[in-house]
């Protein structure tokens, strides 16, 4: 299932150091490419995020949606951390918050997911005729540590970072096609076991 989402706060480190995408690529001992460098990082970040349909360094993103569900759930692109907020729009196009005290923030399922508390229920105004009228802001990516100052990084899966730092790889060195597919097929099987909801 696709769920439609937008960068609302960019995540303020990535996956991968610099210093440890010079040492994969070979021992890089110079600062002439640092700044293609930390772009190629990004990128790679960016285009893993995209095939997997999850972020990974912790970030705010808002989810839309066009009615609220049938049961008590509704599922968000993972993995979350926190619910900032839901809103909606009525039929009159006036913005309503649907209160916190409402729902429960359900972050160790996969996907994350907003459940209905005991006796609660949606939102009964008639939603605004735009495509989507709910709007989810919430914390997303992988938890990071309790450490001063927190690691955002550490609870990334392996796999996931080597596929970034071949990523790197394959951008910056430029292999022979033939070279470029093999590495191409091995970032695949990397990210295999981890591809999610798509947002």
């Amino acid at each position: 299932m696709i769920i439609p989402t937008t960068l609302t706060t960019a995540p303020s480190v990535e996956p991968v150091t610099l210093d440890e995408i010079k040492t994969h690529l070979r021992g890089i001992n110079h600062a002439d490419h640092d700044d293609l460098l930390n772009g190629l990082i990004k990128s790679a970040r960016q285009r893993i995020e995209k095939i997997l349909g999850r972020a990974l360094v912790e970030q705010t993103r808002t989810a839309y949606y066009k009615n609220w569900p049938a049961n008590d759930v509704i599922e968000l692109p993972n993995p979350i951390q926190s619910v900032d907020s839901v809103k909606y729009t009525d039929v009159n196009d006036s913005e309503e918050t649907f209160s916190a005290d409402n729902y429960k923030v359900d972050a160790a399922s996969e996907p994350g997911r907003i459940v209905l508390g005991y006796n609660k229920v949606w939102p009964s105004a008639t939603l605004h005729f735009d495509e989507y009228s709910i709007k989810i802001q919430y914390v997303c990516g992988y938890e990071p540590d309790d450490s001063s100052p927190a690691d955002y990084t550490i609870n990334i899966p392996s796999p996931i970072v080597t596929a970034i730092k071949l990523d790197v790889d394959l951008k910056y060195n430029m292999p022979p096609e033939k070279l470029a597919i093999y590495t191409d097929n091995a970032i695949e099987a990397l990210l295999m076991p981890y591809k999610g909801w798509r947002f």
